[in-house]
């Protein structure tokens, strides 16, 4: 009687220790984001394979984080105060506890005022393996002609930033939820990039 006492009493510290551990984690991690201030603009005369001259918009991007996460360009706010999308402009990656150079490239007399930018982080088992079974649900319907379903390298938005000139990033909230950032479907431009 007393060993099984013990038994679940060793068993119940166990639980206790480990929902701990988790919640410090889960709270770790979810008050974690990434820091984007804008640094300079310059002239420059573009990247390979164009090497159109415009001006090289310099970012610092901190991520205090335990996860690498990617930033990408949304839109932008013109002179008169108007937002313009555009399709998503990957400008690099920010490695975990590190701060990284960004790079974003654009054509002479374009000087927005602000950058909206979204976080991306790596998708987890449980998002990776909803977005295959909506894949293959699709593809068992006629509506999906890619064959590969599961992505190792498979991206989610977390939250997005607004970017100022001359400013440190304001939270936007929450991204909106959105299509999964895959390696084949990542519609990245040449036109931006990142540099350590």
């Amino acid at each position: 009687m007393n060993r099984k006492v013990v038994l679940i009493g060793v068993a119940s510290i166990g639980l206790v220790l480990g929902i701990t551990t988790l919640a410090l984690l889960i709270r770790e991690n979810s008050g974690a984001k990434v820091s984007v201030s804008f640094l300079k603009a310059e002239p420059s005369h573009g990247e390979f394979p164009t090497y159109i001259e415009g001006e090289r918009f310099d970012f610092a991007a901190r991520n205090p984080g335990s996860k690498p996460v990617s930033v990408y360009v949304l839109a932008m706010e013109d002179e008169h105060g108007d937002w313009v999308s555009s399709q998503p402009r990957n400008l690099g990656q920010v490695q975990a506890r590190q701060t990284t150079r960004l790079y974003l490239y654009l054509p002479l007399g374009l000087h927005p005022r602000s950058v909206r930018m979204r976080v991306y982080e790596e998708a987890s088992l449980g998002q990776k393996t909803e977005y295959a079974l909506s894949l293959l649900i699709d593809k068992a319907a006629g509506r999906q002609p890619r064959k590969q379903v599961w992505f190792d390298k498979m991206q989610v938005p977390t939250y997005d930033l607004v970017v100022r000139s001359g400013n440190e990033a304001e939270p936007d909230g929450a991204a909106k939820r959105g299509q999964p950032v895959c390696p084949e479907t990542d519609s990245t431009s040449s036109a931006a990039g990142s540099r350590r």
